[in-house]
C-alpha cells in the first residue's frame, strides 16, 4: 500500500503566478472559482487577497463575495516560516484603495470593516489608530442625514477599539440610541486586578439627564471607582427605606470586576441594614475571599451571620467563599456539638451541602462543591451516615489532592455497598498525574474488593456495572493512560467483558451509561 505524500505548500511567488495566471485566463466565473477554490487550502493564498480580491469583487460581486469573506487575509504566509503583513502600498495600494472605496459607497459593512483595519494598521498588534478611527466616525455621523445613515456608520466602525471621554460624548449627543450600546461596547479597558477605575462622570451626568438609565448604570458598573461605590452603597443604605427598593439599587450600582474581595463593603452593609440586604448579598457572594492570616470581611460577616440566627446566610457564605480548612472546621464543629438538639445541627449540616460555584459556558459547564476532609467524612459518617449517602456524596468524591483511604475502609467494614460503589465510579477514572498518583492507592484498594467478588458472576456483574453506569460523562482524558495506572480500571474495562453478560439489566445499565467507554 503506498504511503499518503503530505500536501506540497506552493511558496508566495508560485501561488501568486498560478493566480495571476487563473485571473488572465477566458474562464466562466463559476469555473473560474472552482480553480480557486482548490488552490484556497494552500497557506500563503489568504495573503493574496490584495490581488484576487478587487479583481474578483468587480467580476462579478454577487458570486465571488462569499469566497472573498471565506478566504480574506491581510497576512501573508511564505512556507515554511516568514510571515509578514501584507503592504498596502506601491502599485497594490491603487487597487485596494479603489476596492475600499467601492464597498464603502455599496454600504458593504463586512468588507469595509476588514479592508478598513487592514489599511490603517499600525503598530505591533496591527490594529488602526485610535484616535484617526474617532475623528473619521465623528466626521461621518454629523455629515449624516437621517438616522438609517447614522446606523450604517456604527456599524461600519464595528470593530473594538478604546473610546476617548470626549468622543464618546459627542456620539451620544448625535445618537443617544444608537450610541449607548456602541460606547459601553469600547470604553478602556485595563487588566482585571486593575484599580485605575475612572468614572465619565460628563457622560453618566449626560445620560442621566437623558433618562437612558440602561446606559446610565452600565457606565457605573463598569467604571465606578471602589471607593466611590462604597460609599454610595452606605449612603444608600443609610437613605432608603424600602428593602425591596435598596436591594434593586445595591444590585444596579454592583460593580463588574474580579478579582477584588469585597466583602468588607458588604459587612458594612450587613451591620447597617441586617437581613435587608441579604438577598442583594446572597447573588455576589463570589466576590468574598476568605484570608488565610488577617481577618476579613468574610470572618466577620460569618460571625455576625451566626450571632443573629441567619443560618442560611451563613451557609451560603461558608459554602461559597470559605476555603476548605474553614468548611471543613465548621462542618466538624457542628458534628461534636453535642448540646444542639440533634435535629437542629441536621439542618444547618443539610444548608452546607451542594454546589458552591458553578461557571456555565456555551456546551461546557463546570461546579464546585466544597470537600470533605477523610477524618470529617468519617465523624459525619459515623453520627448521620444517611447525610453521606445523601446530601453529601459528592463532597466525598476523589478530588485533586485528597484521598479516603480509612472512609473506604470503613464502607467496605460495614458492607455499604452503594456507597462503595460510589467511591469506586470517582477512582476508576483516576490516572498517574500529579496529585492522583495518591488516589491510585484507594483504586488498589478496590480493586481487590471487586476482584474478591468475581466467585459471584452475576453479583460482580450487578456491582461492576452500577460503578461503571456512575461514571460522569467525558470524566476520561487518556485512556490509554488510565489502564496502564489505574488497577481498578484494568479490571472493569478491559478484564471482566464475559462477566457483564450474566446480568441482564447490568447490560443494559452499560448502553445507557453516560461515559463512552
Amino acid at each position: 500500500m503506498a504511503s499518503r505524500q503530505p500536501p506540497r505548500w506552493m511558496k508566495a511567488a508560485d501561488l501568486e503566478r498560478d493566480v495571476r495566471g487563473l485571473l488572465r485566463a477566458q474562464l466562466a466565473d463559476d469555473t473560474l472559482r472552482d480553480r480557486l477554490e482548490a488552490l484556497a487550502p494552500q497557506p500563503a493564498f489568504s495573503g493574496l487577497t490584495w490581488l484576487w480580491g478587487p479583481a474578483l469583487y468587480r467580476r462579478q460581486r454577487i458570486l465571488f463575495r462569499p469566497f472573498i469573506l471565506a478566504h480574506f487575509g491581510s497576512i501573508q504566509f511564505d512556507p515554511p516560516r516568514s510571515f509578514k503583513r501584507a503592504p498596502w502600498k506601491g502599485t497594490m495600494s491603487r487597487d485596494l484603495d479603489d476596492w475600499l472605496a467601492e464597498v464603502d459607497q455599496r454600504d458593504d459593512v463586512a468588507l469595509f470593516q476588514r479592508l478598513y483595519q487592514w489599511k490603517h494598521a499600525t503598530g505591533p498588534r496591527m490594529a488602526p489608530d485610535q484616535k484617526m478611527v474617532q475623528a473619521e466616525m465623528l466626521d461621518r455621523l454629523r455629515k449624516a442625514t437621517s438616522g438609517g445613515t447614522r446606523k450604517l456608520v456604527f456599524e461600519k466602525f464595528n470593530f473594538w477599539f478604546q473610546l476617548d471621554e470626549d468622543t464618546a460624548i459627542e456620539l451620544y449627543r448625535i445618537d443617544p440610541a444608537a450610541a449607548g450600546p456602541y460606547i459601553i461596547n469600547r470604553l478602556p479597558r485595563g487588566f482585571w486586578w486593575t484599580e485605575k477605575r475612572v468614572l465619565w462622570t460628563r457622560l453618566f451626568d449626560l445620560a442621566e439627564k437623558s433618562g437612558d438609565e440602561k446606559t446610565q448604570w452600565t457606565l457605573y458598573r463598569r467604571q465606578v471607582p471602589l471607593d466611590q461605590w462604597a460609599a454610595d452603597a452606605l449612603a444608600r443604605a443609610d437613605k432608603a427605606a424600602d428593602p425591596e427598593e435598596l436591594n434593586k439599587d445595591l444590585e444596579r450600582r454592583h460593580p463588574e470586576i474580579w478579582g477584588k474581595d469585597l466583602g468588607p463593603v458588604f459587612h458594612q452593609l450587613l451591620e447597617k441594614r441586617g437581613r435587608d440586604v441579604i438577598p442583594y448579598l446572597s447573588k455576589k457572594l463570589f466576590t468574598v475571599r476568605s484570608r488565610f492570616f488577617l481577618p476579613s470581611g468574610f470572618d466577620r460577616m460569618l460571625a455576625l451571620a451566626e450571632q443573629k440566627g441567619w443560618f442560611d446566610f451563613w451557609a451560603a457564605l461558608l459554602r461559597t467563599s470559605g476555603r476548605p480548612v474553614e468548611y471543613n472546621r465548621e462542618v466538624a464543629r457542628l458534628l461534636s456539638d453535642a448540646r444542639t438538639p440533634e435535629r437542629h445541627i441536621v439542618d444547618r449540616l443539610r444548608m452546607l451541602a451542594g454546589v458552591a460555584r458553578e461557571f456555565n459556558y456555551p456546551g461546557f459547564s463546570l461546579a464546585v462543591v466544597p470537600p470533605l476532609d477523610e477524618p470529617v467524612a468519617l465523624q459525619m459518617y459515623a453520627r448521620f451516615p444517611d447525610l453521606v449517602r445523601g446530601p453529601f456524596r459528592a463532597s466525598v468524591a476523589a478530588s485533586w489532592g485528597r484521598s479516603y483511604h480509612r472512609f473506604i475502609d470503613r464502607l467496605i467494614a460495614v458492607g455499604d455497598e452503594d456507597m462503595i460503589d460510589y467511591m469506586a465510579s470517582r477512582f476508576i477514572t483516576r490516572g498517574g498525574y500529579f496529585t492522583q498518583k495518591k488516589q491510585l492507592e484507594e483504586a488498589d484498594r478496590l480493586a481487590d474488593y471487586y476482584q474478591n467478588l468475581k466467585v459471584d458472576e452475576p453479583g460482580f456483574a450487578r456491582r461492576a456495572s452500577a460503578v461503571l453506569g456512575r461514571i460522569p460523562a467525558y470524566a476520561i482524558f487518556d485512556y490509554n493512560r488510565l489502564i496502564r495506572d489505574n488497577r481498578l480500571a484494568r479490571l472493569m474495562f478491559e478484564r471482566s467483558s464475559r462477566f457483564y453478560l450474566a446480568d441482564e439489566i447490568g447490560l443494559q445499565d452499560l448502553v445507557e451509561a453516560p461515559e463512552i467507554h
